[in-house]
């Protein structure tokens, strides 16, 4: 097997090589085949085999050997498809961008600024502005997700295809199959900015196919990447993709069927490991996943469930659900919110470190209940399990998409709330932070925040102390509190006692003739259920 390193080929060569196009059967009845939506990966896999046979040049991902490292940075393989889709967003926001006229373009500096003149949508409300009709729409246009079955959750096909700029043949080696590449960092229009986020799923596939049409060509670029096993003489593999004349493969794009649209960038994941994510909907789910991970987004995208009953969806982010942008298909998520707070800025250390914008809402708590007759709980269906993941309702985004997930244990020890644990959502929009916070805040694969910096304690203060001025929530807490202590099944009549003596301590004797206790704050907690009636 042949391996190029890309980087060696001459300025004079690229503009020769440009654009080499081929009208070779095996090729187009290949690629052809291989976006069939009925196609498996045994057939993939077979197919593949018959092209390598005849085409085995690889290159190098990234033009390294040693790529490894790099790609199999990301832990969640469900995260590193989100990735995926906001190359996708980011494909279609630049395509508008590119195409505009506009000489004043260059004033657009955040992804939502860039929806707004392109799209129409309310910068500081979202897609939850949009009209559903519209929404869904411009979902279907711009970019889909495709959740084929394949060969079960362990092994499934898993599509990204978006409406955008998409690449020339000739780009592939420094774009989508780079690492760590500067493409994007004088983008501000743009939500990426690593380089190297949407790689990580090479690590989660068998095979993964990656065709592009760019909007001022004819032909349709494709490669399929995969990871090569070591030699007896080293301790890694390397990610490779094919290539032939040290590019990718390309057909004319009148040859090419079955593509939802007519430029763009078309991935597709053979044998996707996606078992963390088993679920149709709710906890567990690629449906959640989706909105919560891109929480805020500037665009919204169209979800296409080819496996279970759920069906397809518009995915418009967690954040339009709190704000009541629903669609029909989710009256079964649908939200009571019986507590908002509207946007707030909060400088961090003085504006030094730029700033962040803080909203909440608390939603009303749909719990167990005992049920007499059957002397059994039942089992409430709970829609705050379809936006949030149950234990992380702490939400901090940067252009839209979540690049950390605080505990509830934040919201119950340093703030104090300790009933509002699992009703209390906080977004934490992190935009305005500067670049240095910025750095030392998040972490470059976005899964988890920096907890061990200055920056990451000077935000989460900042955080609490702006929740724990709000009064209204005190409040709050103190009715979750006495709506628990009133259902004498949901703990023992011990534990309420201790609960409950617990909470007024931690108040300091704040809320006094709360539950039994005196105005005076001498009397005795009177716990309902227990038959302790104050002095007894």
């Amino acid at each position: 097997m042949e391996t190029i390193n890309t980087t060696n080929i001459s300025s004079e060569e690229k503009v020769k090589n440009l654009e080499i196009v081929s009208d070779d059967k095996l090729v187009i009845d290949f690629i052809n085949k291989a976006f069939q939506e009925k196609i498996n990966i045994s057939e993939f896999a077979k197919i593949f085999k018959e092209l390598r046979e005849k085409y085995k040049e690889t290159s190098f991902i990234g033009n390294r050997k040693n790529n490894s490292g790099i790609i199999e940075i990301g832990g969640d393989p469900g995260k590193s498809g989100i990735e995926r889709k906001t190359n996708n967003l980011d494909g279609v926001l630049d395509y508008h961008f590119e195409t505009d006229d506009d000489v004043n373009k260059k004033e657009i500096i955040s992804p939502r600024q860039a929806a707004k003149k392109y799209f129409d949508i309310d910068v500081e409300k979202g897609l939850a502005s949009m009209d559903k009709a519209k929404r869904r729409n411009l979902a279907k246009e711009t970019s889909i997700v495709r959740y084929l079955e394949g060969d079960g959750p362990n092994k499934i096909i898993l599509d990204f295809f978006d409406n955008g700029t998409g690449i020339r043949q000739l780009d592939f080696h420094k774009t989508i199959l780079s690492l760590n590449e500067s493409n994007k960092i004088g983008k501000l229009h743009l939500m990426g900015q690593y380089g190297q986020g949407g790689s990580s799923t090479f690590n989660y596939s068998d095979f993964t196919l990656i065709a592009s049409r760019h909007h001022k060509s004819n032909t349709l670029s494709f490669t399929v990447v995969w990871y090569k096993q070591p030699e007896i003489d080293e301790k890694k593999g390397s990610y490779v993709y094919l290539t032939h004349n040290r590019h990718p493969l390309a057909v004319k794009f009148e040859n090419i069927k079955d593509l939802p649209y007519k430029k763009g960038v078309f991935i597709r994941h053979f044998g996707y490991d996606l078992s963390k994510y088993r679920s149709g909907r709710g906890q567990g789910s690629l449906y959640l996943l989706l909105q919560k991970s891109l929480f805020n987004p500037p665009l919204p995208f169209y979800f296409m469930n080819k496996v279970d009953s759920y069906g397809n969806r518009t995915i418009k982010g967690s954040r339009a659900a709190f704000l009541g942008g629903l669609d029909p298909e989710d009256k079964d998520s649908k939200l009571e919110i019986i507590y908002s707070d509207s946007i707030s800025e909060k400088k961090i250390s003085g504006g030094k470190l730029g700033s962040i914008k803080i909203e909440y809402w608390v939603v009303k708590n749909v719990r167990s209940k005992f049920n007499k007759e059957t002397g059994k709980r039942d089992n409430p269906v709970n829609p705050l399990l379809n936006h949030t993941q149950k234990y992380k309702p702490i939400i901090f985004t940067h252009n839209g998409q979540t690049q950390h997930e605080g505990s509830n244990s934040l919201i119950k020890h340093q703030m104090g709330f300790e009933y509002l644990k699992d009703t209390l959502v906080i977004h934490v929009e992190c935009d305005s932070l500067s670049i240095d916070a910025k750095r030392n805040f998040f972490a470059s694969n976005r899964e988890a925040a920096k907890e061990g910096t200055s920056e990451y304690s000077a935000i989460i203060d900042s955080l609490v102390d702006h929740l724990k001025s709000d009064s209204k929530l005190e409040e709050l807490n103190l009715k979750a509190a006495e709506e628990i202590a009133s259902d004498d099944e949901t703990l023992t009549k011990s534990d309420l006692q201790k609960d409950i003596s617990k909470f007024i301590e931690a108040t300091g004797g704040t809320f006094a003739g709360v539950m039994g206790q005196s105005p005076s704050g001498k009397g005795t907690v009177s716990v309902p259920g227990t038959g302790n009636s104050g002095g007894g």
